[in-house]
């Protein structure tokens, strides 16, 4: 490959000429945690386990555990800032290396043995750390070097031995004042999505039972079982001589489609016309809740015609009583008092004769019309709030890659 005007070639592929590549080893050392007997735990000082370093970028000292230490014991593993904590041992191997920065200073604060500490000798912008150790490649790198045994593991040397590519250190700064920004758009993104949550299962308690009113609308709900506005309908399995799953015609519904969207019109698998025949059909509209296994208490809609297995009670209501998504409100509201029906059991269950038995509040249909477009119209707007977020997200990911590897170089002044 001919050179590439101000770039040079280097163990981890070109770079630009100023920027250079050191083994971590050559730019700081290792500290594996402080292990404790167990009644050591619970009482003493702050100390930073695993999972306050899982999934974040930088350590959140406001909630830490406690553990019994010495001074001897902060000496050997006291935490300082600009230090990063690297997961030595994770049951998943997506887990192992996963790095956060000690952002702040701190005081009488030790770590986990399950955690290594790297602490490097000025090298490294402590803003860019956040972002260097969780680039795609280095994490690649990582990863190939990990062992697996009970759990994914990476030692000293073997983190020792990973290179970095190191741009100087103007240029480092600004890399990581431009990420944060799209950091702080993502966090504000998640701030407004749990505040629409909150305010939607706030409303959704108000609305739903009755304790807030629409002007207009007067005169007390009705209590009614299940059985009386609807028909419940149980799915089945296919026969089991048939081939079950294959493209074919019918959209086929489990448990593990459920919660996650509020009307299901795709999944994974779809049922052949012959393995139909002995199922039943779930029209367009029916309110879906799983009834059984520890996924109880899930509700979605039927966005098409489709079919379910036995797991899956499908609740086709009276249109001119109870509104499908008034229903599906209601539900999705009083989840976890159906899930206490189901009993302790270690498959729990909620038979269809006391499902169809459970009462529900209903207003007039106007006023389940006048709560679903509240309810809808709010779930709307956190939707486009997540679908932002993930362009955020998408975003910071390509900045990343792109500004890490020195692939668009940033203005330093």
């Amino acid at each position: 490959m001919n050179k590439k005007p101000g770039y040079k070639k280097t163990k981890l592929g070109w770079i630009p000429e100023e920027w250079e590549v050191k083994k971590m080893l050559e730019i700081g050392w290792f500290k594996n945690g402080m292990n404790k007997e167990k009644e050591d735990y619970g009482s003493g000082l702050p100390f930073v386990n695993l999972m306050d370093v899982f999934d974040t970028t930088t350590v959140d000292f406001n909630d830490l555990g406690l553990v019994e230490t010495n001074p001897s014991d902060i000496e050997k593993y006291g935490l300082k800032k600009g230090d990063v904590l690297f997961v030595r041992s994770s049951v998943k191997p997506s887990g192992v290396g996963l790095a956060a920065l000690v952002d702040q200073d701190v005081e009488n604060v030790t770590y986990s043995g399950f955690i290594i500490r790297f602490r490097e000798k000025g090298f490294l912008d402590n803003g860019y750390k956040k972002y260097c150790f969780n680039e795609p490649s280095f994490r690649y790198r990582l990863k190939s070097k990990s062992t697996t045994s009970a759990n994914t593991n990476i030692n000293q040397q073997s983190l020792g031995s990973l290179r970095v590519s190191l741009p100087p250190l103007p240029e480092q700064k600004k890399i990581a004042e431009i990420l944060s920004i799209w950091d702080e758009a993502i966090q504000k993104t998640e701030a407004l999505i749990q505040k629409k949550e909150q305010l939607k299962k706030g409303l959704m308690q108000q609305l739903l039972t009755g304790k807030t009113r629409f002007d207009g609308f007067e005169g007390e709900w009705k209590s009614k079982p299940i059985k009386s506005f609807s028909n419940v309908v149980t799915g089945s399995t296919p026969r089991t001589n048939e081939p079950k799953f294959y493209e074919g015609d019918y959209l086929f519904v489990s448990p593990s489609d459920m919660g996650n969207v509020k009307y299901i019109k795709i999944t994974e698998k779809t049922l052949t016309k012959e393995g139909f025949e002995d199922g039943r059909k779930i029209p367009k509209g029916a309110t879906l809740f799983v009834s059984i296994g520890s996924t109880i208490g899930k509700t979605a809609i039927a966005g098409v015609d489709l079919t379910t297995n036995q797991q899956i009670h499908a609740i086709i209501t009276g249109e001119n009583i109870c509104l499908n998504e008034f229903f599906y409100y209601q539900l999705s509201r009083i989840s976890e008092r159906i899930k206490l029906l189901a009993g302790k059991q270690a498959v729990p269950i909620l038979n269809k004769s006391n499902f169809q038995s459970l009462r529900v509040s209903l207003p007039s249909i106007k006023e389940q019309e006048k709560i679903v477009i509240i309810l809808s119209g709010l779930e709307n707007e956190i939707e486009v709030a997540k679908k932002i977020k993930q362009v955020y997200q998408k975003q910071k990911k390509g900045l990343k890659q792109q500004l890490l590897t020195g692939k668009t170089r940033v203005g330093v002044s």
